[in-house]
């Protein structure tokens, strides 16, 4: 009976700790499967919100640099500001290999470091233009020094970043490509930039390097001996590992350095890895969505999960995080082993002593399956005690809190990162502050919508052009402001739905029929004074969208001067057109004739489509060459001439005689003769026909001179005869008055 009860006892004591064993290895498998499959996704996460950071920061310096260099702000037909503009971002982002420009021209400029932590440098074209590409050291403020390089018939129009940016028509990644210097491997992003009207400047262009990313993936804690690399879904080329396998061949004498595919790493994890992955999907192009699944690789289990990756700029890559079961098994496995050897030590215990063991087994399994679901529900960083006197059970309890340890660690760093992250929007919010300030002291005035239509930049100079504060105007929506400045007749529900409309569909496409054209309007401020703007809007791509930005310059002074310059000159034409005189309008360094009036048709008789853009010289109306010479270096060698007469010659073949006025002025860099012909032919006629009458008047004059001459002649002659009878006659009275006293 002692022998039945003995071997029942025994053999229920046996079945317990049989049953404790299976039960403490299955959960204890599950938990590890659990806390396998979280720290894969863990993981993974990290890496994305990782590659979404790294492949964000260059896109946000190419469209800085887009944007200063559309505002005018960045000239980017100026090599040097633009080498030396590089050169400074380049030491403020520590993942940026180059950042670069070429133009229409296939010129470029570059600023860049020869590797992660080299030594600084630049590169240019000659007459920024296609031709030699040279590569200078630059001293610590940026200026050239040592010519390291030199390579002839460069074209920047000919290269990959240049032609992929535009064929995408706005920021695109190239694929990846091996250093010159063979250190290192890197990505470009490049993005066209255009003027506000719209014409190609060029294309702005960030190279990356991508040993950073395998920098931060050896930096993962993945598990014990944990993998994790990143592949091109299409190519299959790898692009990033924790390990230090190469990720392309280098040049050796004629063979180019080549990138390395997955499937011919030399790491057998990476090679088996993608050819169970290609075996399950078919190919790498149809995984598009997190798969886990296990590989066995010389008898040794592994849990692998792929995460695609993708933005919308090009970037299509595959993240594989691949943890070995051996990492968190062998303590399982060997508290296996142990707990046999213990179960066949139970059957020489007495019951009390079975009793008592299991009671202390039961305790710490107990506090190790709350310690799992503790690990479950996200409670990092906990341990327990594993004082325990049962070598499996404290061992187990050791593996649970070094886990524990592990995901509290990846934990913290997940912290830091966000630390980082916060930091870099920290710098981004000073880079903003100080853009604001510049835009606050611009002479033109600037606004800046949200992606939601907000106004939430209105400068100082867009207060005075229209008269409206800024703390009246940031918050407001943009189709409120434009519909509240219309005027009153104009102010309808319908008109104000069509803003919200086209405003609305530019914020999500940025674009519109207005959108970079220079526009006009008359604008009438509160205090009742009318100005003349002109303005350009132009979208500002974000993550979520576009802001809407405009630039208004006050052009009231200028419309002012346009009026009254075509004011002079309508009353100019109409004096031209409308004088008798015949006035001509003729070009220096051509001699060509500009314009003619109605009057100098009328006087040579060629129609004005005869006369306007023939050379002078070829319009034969100086009957006299050398006239014709004298009178043109007399003019440009005084500036103007004055009654000058010659002989005009019609087409008719007529000739006559004239005065020509002209005088030397310059427009726009080029001189010009304006020349006034008055016709004197009839005036000479008339003047022949006064000196004939003259000439015969003072004819007949000088004969009645001559008549009247010998008229007086004999007048005096009458009055001297006269004066003698007179005297005779007195002296015969005298003399009959004598003879009268005779006789009496």
């Amino acid at each position: 009976m002692l022998a039945v009860l003995a071997t029942l006892f025994i053999s229920l004591n046996l079945l317990a700790v049989a049953a404790v064993g299976y039960l403490s290895f299955r959960n204890g498998y599950k938990a590890v499967n659990s806390v396998a499959m979280q720290l894969r996704q863990e993981i993974g996460a990290r890496i994305k919100d990782h590659l979404h950071t790294f492949a964000r920061t260059p896109f946000i310096i190419t469209q800085s640099n887009a944007n200063l260099m559309s505002q005018g702000l960045l000239p980017p037909d100026d090599p040097l500001t633009l080498e030396r503009h590089f050169w400074h971002q380049v030491q403020e982002f520590e993942s940026v290999s180059s950042i670069y420009f070429g133009n229409p021209q296939g010129g470029l400029a570059d600023a860049g470091r020869e590797g992660a932590g080299g030594f600084l440098y630049v590169i240019a074209t000659d007459n920024f233009t296609r031709g030699p590409f040279k590569k200078y050291l630059t001293d610590n403020q940026g200026r050239r020094t040592e010519l390291l390089l030199e390579v002839p018939n460069f074209d920047a129009r000919t290269r990959g970043w240049y032609t992929h940016a535009l064929e995408a028509g706005g920021p695109v990644w190239n694929a990846p490509y091996i250093l010159f210097s063979g250190q290192d491997m890197a990505i470009a992003a490049s993005q066209p930039v255009y003027s506000p009207d719209g014409a190609l400047l060029g294309v702005v262009s960030v190279d990356i390097f991508l040993s950073q990313l395998s920098d931060f993936l050896q930096s993962l804690e993945i598990g014990k001996t944990g993998q994790a690399f990143i592949v091109e879904r299409k190519s299959g080329l790898l692009v990033a590992t924790s390990t230090e396998t190469p990720l392309f061949i280098a040049s050796a004498g004629e063979t180019p350095r080549e990138r390395i595919p997955a499937l011919e790493s030399e790491s057998t994890l990476i090679r088996r890895v993608t050819e169970t992955l290609l075996a399950q999907a078919g190919s790498l192009e149809t995984v598009t969505t997190e798969r886990q699944f296990a590989v066995v690789i010389d008898g040794a289990t592994y849990f692998a999960q792929v995460t695609p990756f993708q933005d919308r700029r090009g970037l299509d890559w595959l993240v594989v995080v691949v943890i070995p079961e051996a990492d968190f098994m062998a303590q399982i496995q060997a508290n296996t082993r142990q707990t046999l050897l213990l179960m066949a030590g139970t059957l020489l215990l007495t019951a009390t002593l079975t009793v008592l063991l299991t009671y202390r087994i039961l305790g710490p399994i107990k506090s190790l399956a709350g310690f799992s679901r503790a690990i479950q529900q996200g409670e990092w960083g906990k341990t327990i005690s594993h004082d325990s006197r049962i070598a499996e059970i404290s061992l187990m309890t050791q593996a649970f809190n070094q886990m524990s340890r592990q995901m509290a660690a990846t934990i913290a760093e997940l912290n830091r990162e966000i630390a980082a992250h916060q930091a870099s929007t920290q710098a981004l919010s000073e880079s903003e502050h100080r853009l604001r300030s510049i835009v606050e002291q611009l002479n033109d005035g600037v606004s800046i919508t949200d992606e939601q239509g907000r106004l939430i930049v209105w400068n100082r100079r867009l207060e005075e052009f229209t008269g409206l504060p800024a703390e009246t105007m940031l918050g407001k929506y943009l189709w409120d402001v434009q519909f509240e400045l219309l005027p009153p007749a104009e102010q309808t529900p319908e008109r104000r739905a069509r803003l919200e409309k086209d405003l609305r569909a530019f914020l999500k496409t940025g674009q519109a029929p207005w959108a970079g054209k220079l526009l006009e309007r008359k604008f009438i401020r509160p205090d009742g004074r009318t100005l003349y703007l002109e303005g350009t809007a132009f979208p500002i791509q974000t993550a979520s969208g576009y802001l809407l930005g405009s630039i208004t310059r006050d052009i009231t002074e200028r419309k002012r001067i346009e009026l009254e310059r075509d004011t002079a000159r309508q009353l100019f034409q109409k004096m031209f057109e409308l004088s008798p005189v015949a006035i001509a309008l003729s070009s220096v360094a051509e001699r060509r004739i500009v314009d003619v009036n109605t009057a100098t048709e009328r006087l040579l008789g060629y129609s004005r489509a005869e006369l306007i853009g023939q050379h002078s010289p070829a319009i034969d109306y100086w009957a006299d060459p050398e006239e014709r010479q004298h009178a043109f270096e007399t003019l440009l060698a005084e500036g103007r001439i004055a009654g000058y007469e010659f002989t005009f010659k019609t087409k008719s073949g007529r000739t006559g005689r004239a005065l020509i006025f002209a005088e030397l002025f310059e427009q726009q860099g080029e001189q010009y003769i304006l020349s006034a012909f008055v016709d004197i032919t009839e005036l000479q006629s008339y003047r022949e026909h006064l000196e004939e009458l003259v000439a015969e008047r003072t004819a007949r004059l000088q004969q009645s001179l001559e008549d009247l001459r010998r008229f007086a002649l004999l007048a005096a002659d009458r009055e001297l005869r006269i004066k003698e009878l007179r005297e005779e006659n007195k002296r015969l009275r005298e003399q009959l008055k004598a003879a009268g006293r005779d006789i009496l």
